[in-house]
């Protein structure tokens, strides 16, 4: 999932998403999306 907003904004959403990714594990517990 990119969004094409900006070159170089992908990158900041694939490292968003990847902390998003560590924080809802943490939430909810161990869970793999």
């Amino acid at each position: 999932m990119t969004i094409n907003l900006q070159k170089g904004q992908k990158i900041d959403i694939s490292l968003i998403k990847d902390r998003d990714q560590g924080h809802n594990r943490e939430m909810h517990g161990e869970q793999t999306n």
